[in-house]
């Protein structure tokens, strides 16, 4: 009999396969076009699954996603550290339920990442149940 841990961590590699499958589509300087198969909250915003572009200036605090529909947004960001290897990007989710959030995007070739800070409801769910973390790699383009 599988406990609920286990289910939960099952669940975690599956979407973490499922997503390296199917994520980058192109990376050029500061932009990365990368398909997505799950919904996923970004900031206050409900995203549907599909085709993202997400570009940013390596030296700025702003990341711009545009989603499947076309819209483009703008979300002020924290740095997320220094990349050992800026060749290496990769987005990071944090899974609380059924909900995934996307917490931090590290863009092929840019010499840090970005932290998408939660929003107060995202924080106050995390402290009552402990979210997962998922990394999902970016195939290098």
């Amino acid at each position: 009999m599988m406990t609920a841990n286990f289910k939960s961590l099952f669940r975690a590699a599956a979407l973490t396969a499922a997503l390296a499958l199917a994520l980058p589509v192109f990376a050029q300087g500061n932009q990365t076009r990368v398909n997505i198969p799950l919904a996923f909250e970004l900031g206050e915003h409900s995203m549907p699954a599909g085709d993202y572009m997400f570009e940013r200036q390596f030296t700025g605090s702003t990341l711009h996603v545009t989603d499947p529909s076309g819209v483009k947004r703008a979300y002020l960001t924290h740095p997320a550290g220094s990349a050992h290897d800026p060749f290496k990007g990769k987005l990071v989710f944090y899974k609380t339920g059924d909900v995934y959030r996307l917490a931090e995007v590290h863009l092929t070739g840019a010499p840090s990442g970005v932290k998408v800070p939660a929003t107060r409801t995202q924080i106050e769910i995390a402290k009552r149940q402990k979210p997962v973390r998922i990394e999902v790699a970016l195939a290098r383009p």
